[in-house]
């Protein structure tokens, strides 16, 4: 009778960063600041838009979760990485890692979901400003975020706020229509950018590092930059000027 082999697998080891073990202590002390202004700064938005109520608007309920999620993802990754920065021994416990691969890549998804709806309400905002806050409210939400393609959509929502800016007459006009979705395509652009750089850069190209880089840069520095990729436009429901305000 043959003998099953009936070994688990109880943790895995994590590769280094970096190939230069003396950088993992400067990379601590520029990643930690990095971590720590992306839970201050997305929790600053969400406690803007619940207390502040001109910002209670479809826009911002969507922000308030993209908020969240940033908040989440980056909790599941950056600190076992900070961690992992000063360990000496970097393991991993399987099930651990199983967790966190399935809860990212489920946030992940969830993102995808909700800048295409955030793009579907800045189209309803500008090509049907009289329906705009009937339209914006929590079913469309999740009607939306269940049954569209993302990144379709997202395309097909900016085509059509293109179209709808042109024949405005006055330059004017054009570069108000503009300024209010200014930030949620800087979003966008990032989030997508970096994920087509990933999957479709030739293999040519293609290195361990350089995915670590590219990781790196959703776990840490994305989420931190969306809060002040927003705030710095204040023509959008008054969101910059809300924040400086309570600042003060």
């Amino acid at each position: 009778m043959g003998h099953k082999n009936s070994s688990t697998v109880a943790e895995l080891v994590l590769v280094e960063f970096s190939s230069h073990p003396r950088s993992k202590t400067p990379l601590f002390f520029l990643f930690s600041p990095a971590y720590l202004a992306n839970c201050f700064g997305n929790t600053a938005v969400i406690t803007l838009v619940v207390l502040h109520s001109p910002l209670q608007t479809p826009m911002y309920f969507f922000l308030c979760h993209l908020a969240f999620l940033n908040i989440f993802f980056s909790a599941i990754v950056v600190p076992k990485m900070l961690y992992n920065f000063l360990a000496t021994r970097k393991v991993i416990s399987y099930h651990f890692c199983l967790a966190q691969t399935y809860i990212t890549l489920f946030l992940e998804v969830t993102e995808c979901f909700l800048l295409a709806v955030m793009a579907l309400d800045r189209c309803v905002a500008i090509c049907f400003p009289l329906r705009y806050i009937p339209a914006g409210g929590h079913d469309v939400a999740g009607g939306a975020g269940t049954v569209l393609l993302p990144f379709l959509l997202i395309i097909l929502s900016y085509l059509r706020i293109l179209v709808a800016v042109m024949r405005i007459d006055s330059v004017e006009g054009r570069k108000k229509a503009f300024s209010t979705c200014t930030s949620h395509l800087t979003v966008v652009t990032i989030y997508y950018g970096t994920g087509l750089i990933r999957y479709m850069r030739p293999k040519s190209l293609y290195s361990a590092e350089g995915d670590k880089l590219i990781t790196l840069f959703y776990a840490v520095i994305n989420p931190t930059l969306n809060p002040f990729i927003y705030s710095l436009n204040g023509s959008e429901a008054g969101y910059g000027k809300s924040y400086r305000k309570i600042q003060k």
